[in-house]
């Protein structure tokens, strides 16, 4: 039992390896479902998410060429607000290797991936 609590502050205190990467929300996003309410949304069929690092965005939805849009995420509460044309809409998320889980209200924040006046994207990272 010592010997194991000597060993964890020195599993803690190692080095990130270099070649680590955390999880990323940048990139161009592709929808795989969409729901409003629980009901499928075929507005989404075939869009996208364009993600960028420095919280801009553009959505391409319904064949347009791509409007402005903007995005916070927090990883540690695992939150997500997208802002489109004036309107913010909050939300959580959730990202699982190449597949992002968005939950979007616009009278209050989700606390789950269902649910009345709730959007729910599922999309997958594109290559």
């Amino acid at each position: 039992m010592t010997s194991l609590l000597l060993a964890v502050p020195l599993v803690l205190a190692a080095p990130i390896p270099k070649d680590f990467q955390r999880p990323t929300l940048e990139g161009t996003w592709v929808f795989v479902s969409a729901t409003s309410s629980g009901r499928p949304d075929a507005l989404y069929d075939g869009a996208k998410w364009v993600l960028e690092k420095d919280g801009k965005a553009t959505r391409h939805v319904g064949g347009d060429a791509g409007s402005a849009a903007g995005y916070k995420a927090d990883p540690k509460a695992k939150t997500f607000d997208w802002t489109v044309s004036g309107t913010t809409w909050t939300g959580i998320y959730e990202l699982k290797g190449d597949t992002l889980k968005v939950a979007l209200g616009l009278e209050s924040r989700p606390t789950e991936f269902a649910g009345p006046s709730v959007y729910v994207f599922t999309m997958k990272k594109a290559k």
